[in-house]
């Protein structure tokens, strides 16, 4: 068969029509398996229910339909009903097949008519041109398929007016012999059509007289399938104009002829699908019609040539129009197969014309459900979300939009250009990828001025860079980014490899450029600055990490910054680091470069906070400029290798403030502000707040700077002169031990350390002398001054008085002299006898009294009271005597606590009070000494073990006092207190205390008094040792004192003479052992005992237990106390003292109790 036999052949197949749908030719009845050819109904009986709305049945089909559409309901078919036509005219229906099968010639629809079949079959029984299809959706009309299966032996559906939608969904199965669903290109009118299919079956009829093709889409508009299968002979989906979104879906044509695979590679397609055979066929090939693009997307979908000759046809055939922007687009996801490639050429798509004006391949790019085959296709579709779903090689410019692209893992790599351009609007990349250059002098990123860039992840790069030094670029190098406009790296990395080119260029290369831009530069400077800020993300490599060239504004927030070229940072303009980490290697020449050139776009200010900064050296001035420029440090960690931490270079201008940082070498000191000194902190040095402490002695002003924080120097300050020996400076109320923190200006005054003066007095055959004698660290001549008039050391007073004395030392050192004054004041007694008494204060506060009798014999007592931390009044009172021959005759020390009350009748006496006592004994010398704690109102006295073995290192008497009584306690028996911590109580019990046998002994109106000892948690009895116990007293009437007698009471109810004196209303008593006592007379006594022992005696005297009928009447109580008593335990040694006298007719008996129980 030659060409012209062929091509006669295939147009009797493929018959068009100038409205560009194909023509049909009659079919055969095959159709795919789960589609059956339906029997056409055969209408019921006259008089049958046809169809129901809202309810009503009828029996006129037409009246139904009038009936749904005036009603709005929907039309619900009751039996399989034939009709003619159905016409509808700016009206609408929803037909419920209810499983019916409807069959019809025609339908058709005028006037934005809206048609809805569902649930059911439908039957088309037309057969005609295909411009006459069964379902005809003109102008702005719509039909739904739901759930509907449609058998035709023409054109399925035929929307063919502008703005006119066809929706196939919900399991819808559509077959037909010709075209199932087709457009019409004959005229712009009909443009804009909208298909939808979802969720279904569409089957073109493999009959090869038909026009076999499924789906024919050839208008500008939209055509969507979804989950679907899409099934031709021909063809399974031609678009030959509009947009078509695919996904979910399989695409197939059953192509059984042979010898068609090349026929339209060389002749002119013609209209409707006169054209290429294949599965998926796009574009066009005819240069009058369908001048517009076509713009196809497959997502997830499986594209077939299949049938017998199916592996000579490319699954996906293209031909694009001589006008670019009639061009074809195609692109796919990587879900989508392709199958039955090419034989011949084993391609995968078959390119027309070489591929002219055709672009297709796998999505690089995502924004919601669409995809695209370039970047720049998803950037210029104005997406404001782009994911890169592949890698992809192209030149990418935002110019307008606001991107947020997310890399996604892919990588993005020029042609020929930078990769990246952002002319104008907004770009936010994120996600881990790649942007990379490969050009000479192109960026992978460049920012013109007026733009806004966010990097907020991925890496940029110069991957084929091969600058290798300043002065080598190696035909391929330049920066990594360019920045003119307003640039965030926030979590992006940026490399460069190379040393010729820095890595970022925030910028102008050449500022005073006119006119055009400069060789580096993307645009001349308009008046804006090139901003950037890091916030975080690594910048390495280049010959600086970051050069801030003309007009550019640095900010460093975070991040990592490392170079092994020149510098982290070359700063031109403005630069403020306020934190991250700055490495430079030693191969560098410092961690920051900063130059001044001019102060309108290269001031070369350098403002640092905070950060980390290694390397060779800190920061250095760039050669080039005319300075350093202005760099301003309050912070930051400076670990440089050199001493060089700044390096201004000799003979420039230099501007360095330092008011903060640590730094690894002093040399920073040299550019300290004013108020700010180094103090060194292990391997560093800190730059701290400095205070001055002016000082104003003798008219002259002194300095001294103090860190902040700390305190003045001690003792001696440098500033001042130095003072004489014995002397010291007096700063008044200003604390020299108290931290500075803030500038101090202090009146300073010299004195003498220590100076003080003592009256001292003498008698020598009855003349009284007294003597001032001075104490003073300082040396010198002392001049006196009394108040008598004398100027001499010594005076002899005539008259008695008081009589005071001034002295005055004056020493001198060098220009410095200091002069200080002391006073001492004695008052003088003398008496008719020819004794005299002198009382003295001293200047610790004590006192003394000296009393010389007039034989001589001198008596010296020293009283001083004060006052402890703990609220404890301490009074030590050191008295000596002599004889007129001047031997001692007397030398005691006398130490009395005032405790301070306590709680619950308890007092705690603190071990440092009690080392306090010690040494003034230790210190009075005395041979005789006694510690007296006096508790007051309180019954106990607590001491730790170390405080009460201090007293019986002592050696002193310790004696214990509170109103109710006074004990005395020698050494043995504070020796035997002194192993633990102890606790002595005087206190009230009441008569219930007593045992059943001493409350026999006791009346019940007694006056019970408790004294009990605890070492540790045990009680003490036996003390080894003597207690005196003293109590006031007053006799009751008919009592003499001879006859009072103390006993005490044992457990077993009976009573024990102890040694006892009475007078002048003390009775005193002495015992080895702490027990229940009483005092009676000696009346109670019904047998004469031996002389008892000191202690107790060794009988018993048996007492009568007491008759409450009795005329007893108790002596009144040795103890004052409120009544309330206490309760004393097991081991409690205890006192108890009770009275009787005779009531109504005399004196029965009275007695003073005192019990022991063991």
């Amino acid at each position: 068969m030659n060409s012209i036999t062929k091509a006669i052949a295939l147009l009797v197949v493929l018959l068009t029509a100038t409205a560009g749908v194909a023509m049909m030719a009659d079919s055969s009845d095959a159709a795919p398996a789960d589609i059956q050819e339906p029997v056409p109904a055969s209408n019921p009986e006259a008089g049958t229910a046809i169809a129901k709305v809202d309810g009503t049945p009828y029996t006129d089909f037409e009246v139904a339909v009038d009936a749904a559409i005036s009603s709005n309901k929907t039309l619900t078919l009751l039996n399989d009903y034939q009709i003619t036509n159905l016409n509808l005219d700016a009206e609408s229906v929803t037909i419920d097949l209810n499983t019916k099968i409807l069959s019809f010639e025609r339908i058709k629809l005028i006037n934005a008519s809206s048609l809805t079949f569902e649930n059911g079959t439908l039957n088309g029984l037309y057969i005609g041109a295909a411009n006459e299809a069964s379902i005809a959706v003109n102008t702005g009309c719509s039909v739904t398929l739901n759930d509907v299966n449609y058998y035709t032996k023409a054109t399925g559906l035929f929307p063919s007016g502008d703005a006119a939608s066809v929706t196939v969904k919900n399991g819808s199965v559509v077959h037909a012999v010709g075209f199932c669903i087709g457009t019409n290109a004959g005229s712009s009118s009909n443009y804009y059509v909208d298909i939808k299919i979802s969720d279904s079956g569409i089957y073109a009829d493999s009959d090869s007289s038909a026009a076999g093709t499924a789906v024919f889409y050839n208008v500008p508009g939209s055509l969507t399938i979804t989950d679907s299968t899409v099934q031709g002979y021909f063809h399974g989906v031609i678009v030959r104009g509009g947009t078509a979104v695919i996904s979910g879906s399989t695409i197939t044509n059953t192509m059984n002829l042979s010898g068609w695979e090349t026929y339209y590679d060389s002749e002119p397609w013609g209209t409707g699908n006169s054209i290429k055979l294949g599965a998926l066929v796009l574009g066009n090939r005819d240069n009058a019609s369908y001048n517009y693009p076509t713009d196809v997307t497959l997502i997830d979908t499986d594209v077939i040539s299949d049938g017998t000759y199916g592996a000579n046809y490319s699954a996906v055939y293209m031909w694009a129009n001589p006008d670019p922007e009639n061009g074809v687009n195609l692109v796919y996801d990587s879900a989508c197969t392709f199958s039955n490639l090419n034989s011949t050429t084993n391609d995968l798509f078959f390119y027309g014309n070489n591929g002219a004006n055709i672009t297709a391949g796998l999505a690089v790019a995502q924004a919601g459900d669409r995809i695209y085959n370039s970047l720049q296709a998803a950037i210029d579709d104005d997406n404001e979300e782009i994911t890169l779903v592949g890698d992809t090689k192209e030149n990418v410019v935002v110019d307008g939009q606001t991107v947020t692209l997310d890399l996604n893992g892919k990588t993005v790599t020029n042609v020929d250009d930078h990769t990246i351009t952002v002319k104008s609007g907004e770009l936010t990349v994120k996600g881990k990828g790649t942007v990379q250059n490969l050009t000479h002098q192109k960026a992978a990123l460049a920012a013109y001025p007026g733009t806004k860039v966010t990097l907020n992840g991925g890496t940029f790069d110069r991957t084929n860079e091969t600058g290798t030094g300043p002065d080598t670029s190696g035909n391929n190098s330049w920066y990594t980014i360019k920045n003119h406009g307003d640039m965030t790296i926030d979590g992006a990395t940026v490399r460069n490899g190379g040393g010729f080119s820095s890595c970022i260029n925030n910028g102008w290369y050449s500022g005073s450029a006119q006119g055009t831009p400069g060789n580096n530069d993307l645009a001349v400077y308009a008046g804006t600055n090139a901003k950037l800020t890091i916030v975080s993300g690594k910048i390495d490599g280049g010959l600086n990490a970051v050069k801030n060239d003309d007009y550019g504004e640095l900010l460093v927030q975070g991040g990592e910054l490392t170079n092994s070229v020149q510098a982290t940072i070359l700063n031109w303009n403005i630069a403020t680091i306020e934190k991250g980490t700055f490495s430079a290697t030693s191969d560098a020449k410092a961690v920051i470069l900063n130059g001044k050139i001019d102060g309108t776009m290269d001031k070369g200010q350098l403002t640092i906070s905070d950060g980390t900064f290694s390397g060779p050296v800190g920061i250095q001035m760039m050669s080039g400029g005319v300075g350093i420029g202005d760099v301003t440090i309050t912070g930051g960690t400076f670990n440089i290798s050199s001493d060089n931490i700044i390096d201004p270079l000799t003979g420039t201008e230099t501007n360095v403030q330092v008011s903060g940082g640590s730094f690894s070498d002093d040399s920073v000191l040299a550019y300290l502000v004013e108020g700010k000194g180094l103090v060194e902190n292990g391997t560093m040095f800190d730059v701290v707040d400095v205070h001055t402490v002016t000082y104003t002695f003798n008219d002259t002003t002194y300095i001294e700077k103090v860190i902040s924080g700390q305190t003045a120097t001690q003792n001696t300050i440098p500033a001042l002169p130095t003072l004489p020996e014995g002397c010291e400076y007096d700063f008044g109320e200003w604390d020299k031990t108290a931290p500075v923190t803030e500038d101090v200006s202090v009146s300073v005054k010299a004195e003498i350390t220590s100076l003080t003066v003592a009256i001292g007095t003498s008698t020598v055959d009855g003349v009284t002398t007294l003597t001032a004698t001075v104490d003073s660290t300082a040396s010198g001549t002392p001049a006196y001054t009394w108040s008598s008039g004398e100027a001499t050391e010594s005076i002899t007073p005539s008259v008695g008085g008081t009589y005071d004395v001034t002295v005055t030392l004056t020493v001198t050192s060098g220009d410095v002299t200091v002069t200080g004054k002391a006073n001492a004041s004695v008052t003088y007694t003398p008496s008719e006898s020819g004794s005299t008494t002198t009382t003295t204060t001293n200047p610790d506060g004590s006192t003394t009294t000296v009393e010389t009798d007039s034989d001589g014999s001198v008596t010296e007592t020293t009283t001083k009271t004060e006052t402890t931390e703990t609220g404890n009044e301490i009074t030590t009172v050191t008295t000596t005597g002599s004889d007129p021959s001047g031997s001692q005759t007397t030398s005691s020390t006398e130490v009395t606590i005032e405790a301070a009350s306590g709680t619950s009748g308890s007092v705690s006496l603190p071990e440092e009070d009690v080392n306090s006592v010690i040494e003034s004994i230790a210190s009075a010398g005395t041979t005789t000494n006694t510690i007296s704690v006096n508790i007051g109102e309180n019954d106990t006295v607590t001491m730790g073990s170390a405080a009460i073995s201090a007293i019986a290192e002592s050696n002193a008497v310790l004696e214990i006092s509170n109103e109710n009584a006074t004990v005395v306690a020698d050494g043995d028996v504070i020796e035997t207190l002194s192993t633990g911590d102890v606790s002595i109580t005087v206190g009230s019990a009441t008569h219930d205390n007593l045992n059943e046998s001493q409350q026999q002994s006791v009346p019940e109106n007694s006056t019970i008094v408790e004294l009990s000892a605890t070492v540790g948690t045990s009680p003490v009895h036996d003390l080894n040792g003597t207690v005196e116990v003293t109590m006031t007293y007053t006799l009751p009437s008919g009592i003499d004192a001879d006859d009072v007698i103390v006993f005490y009471v044992d457990d077993d109810g009976a009573l024990h003479q102890m040694r006892t004196v009475y007078a002048e209303g003390i009775l005193t008593f002495y015992t080895t052992h702490f027990s229940y006592y009483f005092v009676g007379d000696r009346s109670m006594i019904p047998s004469v005992d031996p002389e008892p022992s000191p202690g107790e005696d060794d009988q018993p005297v048996v007492v009568p237990p007491v008759d409450d009928d009795d005329d007893y009447v108790p002596l009144p109580p040795i103890v004052d106390t409120d009544g309330s008593g206490s309760s004393g335990g097991d081991d409690t040694v205890k006192i108890v003292a009770c009275a009787a006298a005779a009531v109504v007719a005399a004196l029965m008996a009275a007695f003073l109790i005192i019990s022991r129980r063991d």
